[in-house]
């Protein structure tokens, strides 16, 4: 999962979103990404009009991951631990890709997994998508990332400065 955040480690992306780990992946137009958001966000006063600027920038990105993330030749039938079987559709890891607000005040970009599934498919509607395999899909965390995370992130780097800029518009209407 990706993170956009304010913090002191500016233009990282860090492993599974967290901020207590070490180590980080270093990704062309992030750090401008945050940088400009810190522009903006100077203008901003509460911390949920902050957070709504980082997930209008989020959307751009959204979207380029859903291109760029793979998508199975087939519907794939999984078996839980309980021994319940589940048919996996077509698109699901797509489908469940989307921006986390998080309560530090960051947004975080990657797939959704669910707690419980309900019912036998996974992936028929975006509420019931799950992307809990997509590190086994890619074989690990860390190449979900660079091979989804990070290009989409290159790709619509210019799209999420426009729609964060049409944000902070929107938001300093409110005060005039």
């Amino acid at each position: 999962m990706g993170t956009f955040s304010n913090n002191a480690d500016r233009g990282r992306y860090l492993p599974g979103g967290l901020k207590g780990r070490k180590g980080g992946i270093e990704i062309e137009g992030v750090a401008e990404l945050n940088r400009r958001f810190n522009e903006l966000s100077r203008k901003v006063v509460t911390k949920q009009e902050r957070q709504r600027i980082l997930v209008a920038g989020s959307v751009p990105i959204i979207r380029a991951s859903k291109q760029i993330a793979k998508k199975a030749d087939r519907d794939y039938d999984f078996y839980s631990t309980t021994g319940k079987k589940y048919t996996i559709k077509q698109g699901n890891l797509r489908k469940s890709i989307r921006a986390f607000r998080r309560r530090d005040g960051d947004v975080a970009i990657g797939p959704k997994r669910l707690r419980k599934l309900s019912g036998s498919t996974i992936g028929d509607n975006i509420k019931n998508a799950s992307g809990f395999y997509a590190a086994m899909y890619y074989k690990s965390a860390s190449r979900y990332r660079t091979e989804v995370t990070e290009k989409a992130t290159q790709q619509a780097i210019t799209k999420a400065f426009m729609a964060m800029d049409k944000a902070v518009e929107r938001i300093l209407k409110k005060y005039d």
